[in-house]
């Protein structure tokens, strides 16, 4: 079972998203590498108005910390998402997920968006969501699995290692998002 706990600031759990961050920068929208010592910073300045972001935990998987004194066994976290540039007016959000390497290829990604749409729609009732996703590696596929619709190319948006490459730009409305998922 994949869970959704709201990002809080905790220095472990940010040094490894800044850290798969920085594994992926060309899969990303933002390509500029995350500094760990940065992460504080952004939790502190994020606009609940505006973003919303998320740790996912894989609730059935278990991880041992030692403590140096004792063993405590909690949920593997496994990644992040998050709703980003919310438009309250307009009823819209851009949607964003990075699932850790080791958890990747094994439907949590879906889970855990399965989770953010629901979140997206039903709970702060917007009727639009959108990604940006740049058109390498096939990850564009991924958004269509879940329901997204490619609504069309954005020509040489972004550069990956002196190339240009386009971005993708998808989206899925309320109403359809009903229709796919009851």
């Amino acid at each position: 079972m994949i869970e959704l706990k709201p990002l809080i600031y905790d220095k472990e759990m940010l040094n490894r998203i800044a850290s798969e961050r920085n594994k992926v920068l060309q899969n990303l929208r933002s390509t500029w590498v995350t500094e760990p010592e940065k992460q504080r910073e952004w939790i502190m300045n994020m606009n609940p108005d505006t973003e919303r972001y998320f740790y996912v935990f894989d609730m059935e998987a278990k991880h041992i910390i030692d403590n140096d004194s004792f063993l405590t066994i909690d949920n593997e976290f496994i990644g992040y998402c998050g709703l980003d540039k919310i438009n309250h007016i307009d009823s819209y959000a851009e949607v964003s997920l990075l699932i850790f390497e080791e958890h990747r290829k094994k439907g949590i990604g879906i889970k855990a968006m399965k989770k953010l749409l629901k979140y997206g729609f039903d709970y702060l009732g917007l009727h639009l969501l959108y990604v940006n996703v740049n058109d390498i590696d096939n990850i564009f596929e991924f958004w269509e699995k879940i329901g997204f619709q490619k609504e069309g190319n954005l020509k040489f948006r972004k550069k990956i290692k002196y190339l240009y490459c386009d971005v993708i730009s998808a989206s899925l409305c309320k109403s359809d998002w009903k229709l796919i998922y009851g």
